[in-house]
């Protein structure tokens, strides 16, 4: 019985702590927050989470819903989609792809497991064939990284360098900050547009200088529910913040590899339940300097 109890406090601490970068179970929670962020200057990509038991069409739907609701709400964002949420289903895709061509709004694949991400870059060539204005993730922990961002140069879309949430089995020692700043030189100068995605206050700036020198549009990205003291880094070299709204209701096994790998995050939010604080967004954190998310 003991166990029980233990497992299901691990389960509610670590669903506690994803539920933090969520703007909320709805779309409208959503729209509230890109909203808050453009009083700020900033834009934003919003991200619907899909649930256990959504279907591919649902999913599609979902994601058709939340570029409706930006366009109506005239927010300047991207919208960010999930490929394995599809089953990479091109015709559900081009459906979307419709939706987001009438508005001129850029379709940013997320990345996900390893293993999903072969054939989601070729349900990214289809869609770049069809649609100009899409985007792909790099992760940097990732060993195929190298490869995808020649497929992005080639296809000549928008790259979004992250650290990335899941281990590649073919590279579980990896130095994160190092192949960061490898991705962000193979794709200086060499692609429309790289977000640095990263709370991590030394790689941004290193990233952000490397490709204003070599003349790359680029803007920071940075997570809904975290500190937001790093977008300085961005703003003082006058280059543009968005930030990642995802919406839904965040679950299990991705909550579990979010706080293993992102060590920074569980600390930032268990420091903040044992203070017995609430977080608003976009709340400025003080004295916690730039940490490895």
């Amino acid at each position: 019985m003991a166990w029980k109890v233990i497992s299901a406090i691990k389960t509610r601490v670590v669903e506690k702590i994803a539920s933090t970068h969520v703007a909320g179970p709805h779309l409208a929670d959503a729209i509230r927050v890109a909203r808050v962020a453009a009083s700020r200057g900033w834009s934003c990509t919003i991200c619907p989470w899909e649930n256990k038991n959504d279907s591919p069409g649902s999913m599609a739907t979902r994601y058709r819903q939340t570029l409706k609701s930006m366009i109506q709400a005239n927010v300047n964002g991207t919208l960010s989609v999930k490929a394995p949420a599809l089953q990479f289903d091109f015709e559900l895709l081009k459906e979307i792809l419709s939706v987001a061509r009438g508005a001129g709004m850029r379709v940013q694949f997320d990345a996900q497991d390893p293993a999903s991400a072969q054939p989601t870059f070729q349900l990214i060539e289809k869609a770049a064939a069809l649609y100009r204005n899409v985007g792909c993730t790099l992760p940097a922990r990732w060993d195929r990284s190298k490869r995808d961002a020649d497929r992005a140069i080639e296809l000549q879309i928008a790259v979004r360098v992250v650290k990335g949430m899941w281990l590649d089995p073919n590279m579980p020692r990896v130095d994160c900050r190092l192949s960061y700043l490898e991705l962000v030189d193979k794709l200086a100068g060499r692609v429309p547009h790289v977000s640095v995605a990263t709370h991590d206050g030394v790689v941004a700036a290193e990233s952000l200088q490397r490709l204003i020198e070599a003349a790359t549009v680029c803007e920071l990205e940075i997570l809904v529910g975290l500190p937001t003291a790093v977008a300085h880094v961005a703003e003082k070299r006058f280059v543009p913040v968005r930030v990642y709204i995802p919406y839904g209701t965040p679950h299990l096994p991705y909550n579990v590899s979010y706080v293993v790998n992102r060590p920074a995050i569980a600390g930032w939010v268990l420091r903040d339940l044992y203070l017995g604080r609430r977080k608003r967004l976009f709340e400025e954190t003080k004295g916690v300097g730039y940490a490895d998310a």
